[in-house]
Protein backbone atom coordinates (compact mmCIF):
# COMPACT_ATOMS: atom_id res chain seq x y z
CA UNK A 1 0.00 0.00 0.00
CA UNK A 2 1.47 3.40 -1.09
CA UNK A 3 1.33 6.28 1.35
CA UNK A 4 4.42 8.52 1.72
CA UNK A 5 5.77 11.10 -0.72
CA UNK A 6 9.38 11.50 -1.85
CA UNK A 7 11.63 14.20 -0.25
CA UNK A 8 12.53 17.03 -2.66
CA UNK A 9 16.16 16.98 -3.75
CA UNK A 10 16.67 20.63 -4.58
CA UNK A 11 15.39 24.19 -4.64
CA UNK A 12 16.56 26.31 -7.50
CA UNK A 13 16.45 30.11 -7.63
CA UNK A 14 15.79 32.00 -10.84
CA UNK A 15 18.60 34.42 -9.82
CA UNK A 16 20.94 31.48 -9.46
CA UNK A 17 21.94 32.40 -5.86
CA UNK A 18 20.55 32.26 -2.38
CA UNK A 19 21.82 35.68 -1.21
CA UNK A 20 18.73 37.90 -1.49
CA UNK A 21 18.66 41.60 -0.69
CA UNK A 22 15.86 43.65 0.83
CA UNK A 23 13.09 44.35 -1.76
CA UNK A 24 14.27 41.53 -4.04
CA UNK A 25 11.49 39.38 -5.60
CA UNK A 26 12.72 35.89 -6.51
CA UNK A 27 11.01 32.79 -7.97
CA UNK A 28 12.04 29.44 -6.52
CA UNK A 29 11.32 25.96 -8.03
CA UNK A 30 11.35 22.66 -6.21
CA UNK A 31 12.87 19.52 -7.72
CA UNK A 32 11.12 16.34 -6.59
CA UNK A 33 12.26 12.79 -7.55
CA UNK A 34 9.97 10.07 -8.89
CA UNK A 35 7.94 8.24 -6.28
CA UNK A 36 9.29 4.88 -5.13
CA UNK A 37 7.20 1.70 -5.06
CA UNK A 38 5.97 2.61 -1.59
CA UNK A 39 5.34 6.28 -2.33
CA UNK A 40 2.78 8.35 -4.13
CA UNK A 41 3.53 11.33 -6.32
CA UNK A 42 2.91 14.65 -4.52
CA UNK A 43 -0.15 16.51 -5.67
CA UNK A 44 1.22 19.83 -4.35
CA UNK A 45 4.07 21.33 -2.32
CA UNK A 46 4.15 23.19 0.99
CA UNK A 47 6.73 25.99 1.45
CA UNK A 48 8.06 27.59 4.64
CA UNK A 49 9.71 30.99 4.11
CA UNK A 50 11.69 32.97 6.72
CA UNK A 51 10.42 35.92 8.76
CA UNK A 52 10.47 39.14 6.78
CA UNK A 53 9.28 37.63 3.51
CA UNK A 54 6.00 37.77 1.62
CA UNK A 55 4.76 35.02 -0.77
CA UNK A 56 3.47 36.81 -3.87
CA UNK A 57 2.54 33.88 -6.16
CA UNK A 58 2.56 30.13 -6.52
CA UNK A 59 1.66 27.93 -9.53
CA UNK A 60 -1.10 25.30 -9.50
CA UNK A 61 0.73 22.64 -7.51
CA UNK A 62 2.99 25.19 -5.71
CA UNK A 63 6.10 23.65 -7.24
CA UNK A 64 7.06 27.25 -7.88
CA UNK A 65 6.84 30.17 -5.47
CA UNK A 66 7.58 33.87 -5.83
CA UNK A 67 8.88 35.59 -2.66
CA UNK A 68 9.50 39.26 -1.82
CA UNK A 69 12.14 40.12 0.79
CA UNK A 70 10.83 42.84 3.10
CA UNK A 71 12.66 45.32 5.34
CA UNK A 72 12.53 43.00 8.35
CA UNK A 73 14.32 40.14 6.60
CA UNK A 74 17.57 39.14 8.33
CA UNK A 75 18.25 35.72 6.76
CA UNK A 76 16.98 32.24 7.47
CA UNK A 77 15.97 29.03 5.67
CA UNK A 78 13.60 28.33 2.78
CA UNK A 79 11.96 24.86 3.07
CA UNK A 80 9.61 22.82 0.88
CA UNK A 81 7.90 19.43 1.32
CA UNK A 82 5.69 17.34 -1.00
CA UNK A 83 2.07 16.79 0.02
CA UNK A 84 0.01 13.72 -1.00
CA UNK A 85 -3.64 13.68 -2.07
CA UNK A 86 -4.37 12.56 1.50
CA UNK A 87 -2.81 15.85 2.78
CA UNK A 88 0.28 14.08 4.13
CA UNK A 89 3.39 16.30 4.08
CA UNK A 90 6.64 14.47 3.56
CA UNK A 91 10.11 15.35 4.77
CA UNK A 92 11.10 18.92 3.88
CA UNK A 93 14.16 19.99 1.94
CA UNK A 94 15.80 23.24 3.13
CA UNK A 95 18.27 25.73 1.75
CA UNK A 96 19.93 28.56 3.63
CA UNK A 97 19.30 32.13 2.51
CA UNK A 98 22.56 33.95 3.20
CA UNK A 99 22.31 37.56 4.29
CA UNK A 100 24.63 38.74 7.08
CA UNK A 101 28.38 39.34 6.89
CA UNK A 102 31.04 38.23 9.39
CA UNK A 103 32.29 40.62 12.08
CA UNK A 104 35.93 41.69 11.58
CA UNK A 105 38.34 40.22 14.13
CA UNK A 106 41.10 42.82 14.11
CA UNK A 107 42.41 46.15 12.91
CA UNK A 108 46.17 46.41 12.43
CA UNK A 109 48.16 49.62 12.21
CA UNK A 110 51.18 49.95 9.96
CA UNK A 111 52.92 51.82 12.82
CA UNK A 112 52.20 48.90 15.14
CA UNK A 113 50.50 51.08 17.74
CA UNK A 114 47.24 52.90 18.33
CA UNK A 115 48.66 56.02 19.97
CA UNK A 116 48.68 58.58 17.15
CA UNK A 117 49.92 62.15 17.44
CA UNK A 118 48.62 65.28 15.74
CA UNK A 119 49.71 65.38 12.04
CA UNK A 120 50.46 61.63 11.96
CA UNK A 121 49.32 59.75 8.82
CA UNK A 122 48.73 56.04 9.48
CA UNK A 123 47.45 53.14 7.35
CA UNK A 124 45.09 50.63 8.96
CA UNK A 125 44.04 47.17 7.66
CA UNK A 126 40.98 45.13 8.65
CA UNK A 127 41.09 41.38 9.25
CA UNK A 128 37.80 39.65 8.37
CA UNK A 129 37.14 35.93 8.92
CA UNK A 130 35.63 33.54 6.36
CA UNK A 131 31.84 33.76 6.00
CA UNK A 132 29.80 31.13 7.81
CA UNK A 133 27.11 29.05 6.11
CA UNK A 134 24.54 31.76 6.84
CA UNK A 135 26.78 34.66 5.83
CA UNK A 136 28.07 36.24 2.67
CA UNK A 137 31.58 37.49 2.12
CA UNK A 138 31.79 41.29 2.41
CA UNK A 139 32.28 43.07 -0.87
CA UNK A 140 33.68 46.14 0.90
CA UNK A 141 34.24 47.63 4.34
CA UNK A 142 32.85 50.70 6.04
CA UNK A 143 35.09 52.63 8.46
CA UNK A 144 34.14 55.12 11.16
CA UNK A 145 36.99 57.35 12.26
CA UNK A 146 36.96 59.74 15.25
CA UNK A 147 36.40 63.49 15.14
CA UNK A 148 39.52 65.38 14.15
CA UNK A 149 40.68 62.90 11.50
CA UNK A 150 40.74 62.96 7.70
CA UNK A 151 40.58 59.87 5.46
CA UNK A 152 43.22 60.33 2.77
CA UNK A 153 43.00 57.03 0.86
CA UNK A 154 41.29 53.62 0.71
CA UNK A 155 41.94 50.60 -1.51
CA UNK A 156 39.34 49.05 -3.84
CA UNK A 157 37.29 47.25 -1.18
CA UNK A 158 38.28 49.63 1.63
CA UNK A 159 39.96 46.86 3.55
CA UNK A 160 42.76 49.40 4.00
CA UNK A 161 42.42 53.04 4.98
CA UNK A 162 44.91 55.86 5.43
CA UNK A 163 44.03 58.45 8.09
CA UNK A 164 45.57 61.82 9.00
CA UNK A 165 45.22 63.11 12.56
CA UNK A 166 44.31 66.79 12.53
CA UNK A 167 44.70 69.49 15.19
CA UNK A 168 41.22 68.87 16.64
CA UNK A 169 41.85 65.17 17.36
CA UNK A 170 41.49 64.31 21.05
CA UNK A 171 41.22 60.51 20.92
CA UNK A 172 38.35 58.14 20.20
CA UNK A 173 37.60 54.84 18.49
CA UNK A 174 38.33 53.52 15.01
CA UNK A 175 35.62 51.11 13.81
CA UNK A 176 35.09 48.96 10.72
CA UNK A 177 32.27 46.71 9.51
CA UNK A 178 31.92 44.44 6.51
CA UNK A 179 29.30 45.41 3.90
CA UNK A 180 27.52 42.86 1.69
CA UNK A 181 26.62 43.27 -1.98
CA UNK A 182 23.16 44.23 -0.73
CA UNK A 183 24.67 47.19 1.14
CA UNK A 184 24.10 45.54 4.52
CA UNK A 185 26.69 46.53 7.11
CA UNK A 186 27.46 43.89 9.68
CA UNK A 187 28.57 44.29 13.28
CA UNK A 188 31.55 46.62 13.61
CA UNK A 189 34.89 45.88 15.24
CA UNK A 190 36.39 48.80 17.18
CA UNK A 191 39.79 49.68 18.56
CA UNK A 192 40.58 52.55 20.89
CA UNK A 193 42.97 55.26 19.73
CA UNK A 194 44.81 56.36 22.86
CA UNK A 195 45.74 60.02 23.13
CA UNK A 196 45.20 61.73 26.49
CA UNK A 197 47.23 61.26 29.66
CA UNK A 198 45.91 60.64 33.18
CA UNK A 199 45.55 63.54 35.61
CA UNK A 200 47.98 63.33 38.55
CA UNK A 201 46.34 62.49 41.87
CA UNK A 202 48.82 64.06 44.30
CA UNK A 203 51.93 66.12 44.87
CA UNK A 204 53.99 65.11 47.89
CA UNK A 205 56.60 67.28 49.58
CA UNK A 206 59.72 65.76 51.10
CA UNK A 207 59.19 68.05 54.10
CA UNK A 208 55.66 66.71 54.46
CA UNK A 209 54.06 70.16 54.34
CA UNK A 210 53.21 72.89 51.85
CA UNK A 211 54.20 75.84 54.04
CA UNK A 212 57.64 76.87 52.75
CA UNK A 213 59.72 79.75 54.06
CA UNK A 214 62.09 82.08 52.20
CA UNK A 215 65.37 80.29 51.34
CA UNK A 216 63.83 76.84 51.82
CA UNK A 217 64.78 74.22 49.22
CA UNK A 218 62.14 71.48 48.92
CA UNK A 219 61.78 68.42 46.67
CA UNK A 220 58.29 67.61 45.35
CA UNK A 221 57.13 64.35 43.73
CA UNK A 222 54.07 63.81 41.53
CA UNK A 223 51.81 60.76 41.86
CA UNK A 224 50.26 59.72 38.55
CA UNK A 225 47.68 56.90 38.24
CA UNK A 226 47.84 54.12 35.67
CA UNK A 227 46.63 55.10 32.22
CA UNK A 228 43.06 54.09 31.35
CA UNK A 229 42.06 52.25 28.18
CA UNK A 230 41.85 55.57 26.29
CA UNK A 231 45.03 57.10 27.74
CA UNK A 232 48.78 56.78 27.31
CA UNK A 233 51.34 56.80 30.09
CA UNK A 234 53.06 60.19 30.43
CA UNK A 235 56.67 60.26 29.26
CA UNK A 236 57.39 63.34 31.37
CA UNK A 237 55.74 65.94 33.59
CA UNK A 238 55.36 69.70 33.27
CA UNK A 239 55.38 71.83 36.43
CA UNK A 240 54.04 75.35 36.95
CA UNK A 241 55.45 77.08 40.04
CA UNK A 242 54.64 80.37 41.73
CA UNK A 243 56.49 83.66 41.27
CA UNK A 244 59.53 84.00 43.48
CA UNK A 245 60.76 80.42 43.12
CA UNK A 246 63.69 78.83 41.28
CA UNK A 247 63.88 75.27 39.95
CA UNK A 248 67.21 73.81 41.03
CA UNK A 249 66.90 70.22 39.77
CA UNK A 250 64.55 67.71 38.11
CA UNK A 251 64.95 63.98 37.47
CA UNK A 252 64.85 62.37 34.00
CA UNK A 253 61.08 62.49 33.49
CA UNK A 254 60.51 65.51 35.78
CA UNK A 255 58.37 63.45 38.14
CA UNK A 256 60.48 65.08 40.85
CA UNK A 257 61.42 68.74 41.12
CA UNK A 258 63.55 70.66 43.60
CA UNK A 259 62.46 74.26 44.24
CA UNK A 260 64.14 77.10 46.11
CA UNK A 261 61.94 79.83 47.61
CA UNK A 262 63.46 83.23 46.91
CA UNK A 263 63.00 86.57 48.66
CA UNK A 264 60.10 87.60 46.39
CA UNK A 265 57.95 84.54 47.19
CA UNK A 266 54.60 85.42 48.77
CA UNK A 267 52.68 82.15 48.27
CA UNK A 268 50.84 80.66 45.32
CA UNK A 269 50.08 77.36 43.64
CA UNK A 270 52.31 74.49 42.51
CA UNK A 271 50.82 72.56 39.56
CA UNK A 272 51.90 69.55 37.50
CA UNK A 273 50.52 67.80 34.40
CA UNK A 274 51.57 64.67 32.57
CA UNK A 275 52.89 65.05 29.02
CA UNK A 276 52.59 62.31 26.37
CA UNK A 277 55.19 61.34 23.80
CA UNK A 278 53.19 63.50 21.39
CA UNK A 279 53.84 66.55 23.59
CA UNK A 280 50.23 66.69 24.78
CA UNK A 281 49.86 68.04 28.32
CA UNK A 282 46.92 66.64 30.26
CA UNK A 283 44.87 68.20 33.03
CA UNK A 284 47.03 69.48 35.85
CA UNK A 285 46.86 68.76 39.57
CA UNK A 286 47.53 71.68 41.92
CA UNK A 287 48.60 72.15 45.53
CA UNK A 288 48.40 75.46 47.37
CA UNK A 289 51.58 76.75 48.98
CA UNK A 290 50.54 78.62 52.12
CA UNK A 291 52.81 81.47 53.24
CA UNK A 292 51.24 84.60 54.71
CA UNK A 293 48.86 84.71 57.69
CA UNK A 294 45.34 86.12 57.42
CA UNK A 295 44.68 89.79 58.03
CA UNK A 296 43.17 90.36 61.51
CA UNK A 297 39.51 91.32 61.40
CA UNK A 298 39.47 93.39 64.56
CA UNK A 299 41.26 94.51 67.71
CA UNK A 300 39.12 94.19 70.82
CA UNK A 301 39.49 96.20 74.01
CA UNK A 302 38.82 94.66 77.40
CA UNK A 303 37.00 97.84 78.40
CA UNK A 304 34.95 97.77 75.23
CA UNK A 305 36.20 101.29 74.45
CA UNK A 306 39.10 102.70 72.46
CA UNK A 307 39.55 105.86 74.54
CA UNK A 308 42.27 106.00 77.19
CA UNK A 309 43.61 108.52 79.68
CA UNK A 310 47.09 108.84 81.13
CA UNK A 311 47.96 106.04 83.58
CA UNK A 312 45.23 103.76 82.20
CA UNK A 313 46.22 100.14 81.57
CA UNK A 314 44.07 98.34 78.97
CA UNK A 315 44.33 94.86 77.43
CA UNK A 316 43.87 94.60 73.67
CA UNK A 317 43.34 91.33 71.79
CA UNK A 318 43.62 90.59 68.10
CA UNK A 319 40.70 88.80 66.38
CA UNK A 320 41.79 86.55 63.52
CA UNK A 321 39.54 84.90 60.86
CA UNK A 322 39.69 81.23 59.94
CA UNK A 323 42.54 80.15 57.71
CA UNK A 324 41.66 79.86 54.02
CA UNK A 325 43.57 78.26 51.16
CA UNK A 326 46.92 79.92 50.65
CA UNK A 327 47.23 81.11 54.25
CA UNK A 328 48.91 79.67 57.31
CA UNK A 329 48.40 80.43 60.96
CA UNK A 330 50.43 83.14 62.62
CA UNK A 331 52.88 81.94 65.27
CA UNK A 332 53.20 85.40 66.80
CA UNK A 333 51.68 88.86 66.42
CA UNK A 334 53.59 92.12 65.94
CA UNK A 335 52.12 95.32 67.42
CA UNK A 336 52.84 98.97 66.70
CA UNK A 337 51.74 101.18 69.58
CA UNK A 338 51.04 104.94 69.84
CA UNK A 339 53.64 107.33 71.20
CA UNK A 340 53.87 107.55 75.01
CA UNK A 341 52.44 104.08 75.56
CA UNK A 342 54.25 100.95 76.74
CA UNK A 343 53.49 97.24 76.59
CA UNK A 344 53.55 95.91 80.15
CA UNK A 345 52.87 92.28 79.30
CA UNK A 346 51.87 90.07 76.40
CA UNK A 347 50.46 86.61 75.76
CA UNK A 348 52.94 83.94 74.68
CA UNK A 349 52.08 84.57 71.02
CA UNK A 350 51.39 88.28 71.62
CA UNK A 351 47.79 87.82 70.50
CA UNK A 352 46.91 90.09 73.40
CA UNK A 353 48.89 92.88 75.06
CA UNK A 354 48.47 95.00 78.18
CA UNK A 355 49.11 98.60 77.20
CA UNK A 356 50.03 101.38 79.69
CA UNK A 357 49.23 104.98 78.71
CA UNK A 358 51.98 107.31 79.93
CA UNK A 359 52.30 111.08 80.33
CA UNK A 360 52.26 112.76 76.95
CA UNK A 361 49.74 110.36 75.36
CA UNK A 362 47.26 112.24 73.16
CA UNK A 363 45.89 109.38 71.02
CA UNK A 364 47.16 107.47 67.98
CA UNK A 365 46.91 104.24 66.05
CA UNK A 366 47.29 100.71 67.43
CA UNK A 367 48.16 98.20 64.70
CA UNK A 368 48.76 94.46 64.70
CA UNK A 369 49.74 91.89 62.09
CA UNK A 370 50.41 88.19 62.14
CA UNK A 371 53.81 86.64 61.57
CA UNK A 372 54.25 82.98 60.68
CA UNK A 373 56.97 80.59 61.81
CA UNK A 374 58.94 81.78 58.77
CA UNK A 375 59.83 84.95 60.68
CA UNK A 376 59.87 88.63 59.80
CA UNK A 377 59.74 87.94 56.05
CA UNK A 378 56.30 86.37 56.46
CA UNK A 379 54.25 89.11 58.05
CA UNK A 380 50.68 89.63 56.89
CA UNK A 381 48.65 92.77 56.36
CA UNK A 382 48.14 94.87 59.49
CA UNK A 383 44.85 95.80 61.12
CA UNK A 384 44.68 99.33 62.58
CA UNK A 385 42.53 100.62 65.41
CA UNK A 386 42.41 104.35 66.26
CA UNK A 387 42.86 105.10 69.99
CA UNK A 388 41.57 108.45 71.34
CA UNK A 389 42.31 110.64 74.35
CA UNK A 390 39.17 112.60 75.13
CA UNK A 391 37.30 113.52 78.31
CA UNK A 392 40.43 112.97 80.41
CA UNK A 393 41.48 115.14 83.45
CA UNK A 394 43.09 118.49 82.61
CA UNK A 395 46.82 119.05 82.94
CA UNK A 396 47.98 116.48 80.47
CA UNK A 397 50.99 117.78 78.59
CA UNK A 398 53.12 116.40 75.85
CA UNK A 399 56.37 114.92 77.12
CA UNK A 400 59.52 114.85 75.01
CA UNK A 401 61.14 112.10 77.10
CA UNK A 402 62.39 109.08 75.09
CA UNK A 403 60.55 105.88 76.03
CA UNK A 404 63.27 103.94 77.80
CA UNK A 405 64.14 102.35 81.12
CA UNK A 406 66.89 104.25 83.00
CA UNK A 407 68.59 103.40 86.28
CA UNK A 408 71.00 106.08 87.58
CA UNK A 409 73.39 106.49 90.49
CA UNK A 410 76.76 108.09 91.04
CA UNK A 411 78.66 104.99 89.93
CA UNK A 412 76.61 103.38 87.08
CA UNK A 413 73.96 104.68 84.71
CA UNK A 414 71.94 102.22 82.60
CA UNK A 415 69.33 102.81 79.85
CA UNK A 416 67.46 100.27 77.70
CA UNK A 417 65.60 101.40 74.60
CA UNK A 418 63.41 101.02 72.66
CA UNK A 419 61.29 99.35 75.31
CA UNK A 420 59.08 97.55 74.44
CA UNK A 421 60.59 96.24 71.21
CA UNK A 422 59.76 93.50 68.72
CA UNK A 423 63.37 93.14 67.51
CA UNK A 424 66.31 93.91 69.77
CA UNK A 425 67.07 96.39 72.58
CA UNK A 426 69.91 98.89 73.03
CA UNK A 427 71.60 98.52 76.44
CA UNK A 428 73.52 101.79 77.05
CA UNK A 429 75.83 102.11 80.08
CA UNK A 430 77.85 104.95 81.59
CA UNK A 431 80.27 104.26 84.47
CA UNK A 432 83.25 105.88 86.16
CA UNK A 433 84.87 102.43 86.30
CA UNK A 434 86.33 100.43 83.42
CA UNK A 435 85.53 97.12 85.10
CA UNK A 436 83.59 94.72 82.84
CA UNK A 437 79.83 94.48 83.19
CA UNK A 438 78.06 91.12 83.66
CA UNK A 439 74.59 90.96 82.07
CA UNK A 440 72.01 88.28 82.99
CA UNK A 441 68.58 88.01 81.28
CA UNK A 442 65.87 86.02 83.08
CA UNK A 443 62.25 85.27 82.28
CA UNK A 444 59.23 86.17 84.41
CA UNK A 445 59.76 83.04 86.53
CA UNK A 446 63.39 83.87 87.25
CA UNK A 447 64.97 81.30 84.93
CA UNK A 448 68.27 82.43 83.42
CA UNK A 449 68.07 82.63 79.63
CA UNK A 450 71.25 84.46 78.70
CA UNK A 451 74.50 85.51 80.40
CA UNK A 452 77.04 87.79 78.75
CA UNK A 453 79.69 90.41 79.52
CA UNK A 454 80.64 93.74 77.98
CA UNK A 455 82.72 96.84 78.66
CA UNK A 456 80.95 99.89 80.14
CA UNK A 457 80.46 103.27 78.49
CA UNK A 458 78.93 101.95 75.29
CA UNK A 459 75.84 100.43 73.64
CA UNK A 460 75.25 96.68 73.37
CA UNK A 461 72.33 95.10 71.52
CA UNK A 462 70.46 92.43 73.45
CA UNK A 463 67.26 90.38 73.23
CA UNK A 464 67.12 89.70 69.49
CA UNK A 465 66.33 86.01 70.02
CA UNK A 466 63.80 86.49 72.82
CA UNK A 467 60.21 85.37 72.26
CA UNK A 468 57.38 87.82 73.03
CA UNK A 469 57.01 88.32 76.77
CA UNK A 470 58.30 90.16 79.84
CA UNK A 471 61.94 89.73 80.95
CA UNK A 472 64.29 91.05 83.63
CA UNK A 473 67.79 92.30 82.76
CA UNK A 474 70.37 92.35 85.59
CA UNK A 475 73.54 94.46 85.06
CA UNK A 476 76.37 93.94 87.56
CA UNK A 477 79.67 95.87 87.99
CA UNK A 478 81.63 95.05 91.09
CA UNK A 479 79.26 95.43 94.05
CA UNK A 480 76.71 97.43 92.04
CA UNK A 481 73.67 95.57 90.63
CA UNK A 482 70.92 97.14 88.53
CA UNK A 483 67.73 95.26 87.47
CA UNK A 484 65.48 96.49 84.63
CA UNK A 485 62.30 95.11 83.05
CA UNK A 486 61.92 94.80 79.24
CA UNK A 487 58.94 93.78 77.11
CA UNK A 488 59.32 91.89 73.81
CA UNK A 489 56.22 91.86 71.59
Amino acid sequence: MKYGVPTPTAITARTGTFTPCINDTITYTVTSPAASAAQVTPTKFRWTSPVGTTVLLTNADSSQIRIRYDATFVGGSLSVAGVSACGLAGTAFSTTLKYGVPTPTAITARTGTFTPCINDTITYTVTSPAASAAQVTPTKFRWTSPVGTTVLLTNADSSQIRIRYDATFVGGSLSVAGVSACGLAGTAFSTTLKYGVPTPTAITARTGTFTPCINDTITYTVTSPAASATQVTPTKFRWTRPVGTTVLLTNADSSQIRIRYDATFVGGTLSVAGVSACGLAGTSFSSTLAYLPPTPTNITSRTGLYNACINDTITYTVVVPAIVAGQRAASVYRWTIPAFTAIQSAAVDSSSIKLKFNTGYIGGNLTVKGQTACGATAQGTARTQALTHTGCPAGTKLSTTVTEVVVDNNDLKVAIYPNPSHTDFNLETLSGSNEKLKIVITDAEGRTLKTMSTLPNGIKKIGNNLQPGVYMVKIMQGKITKTLRIVKY
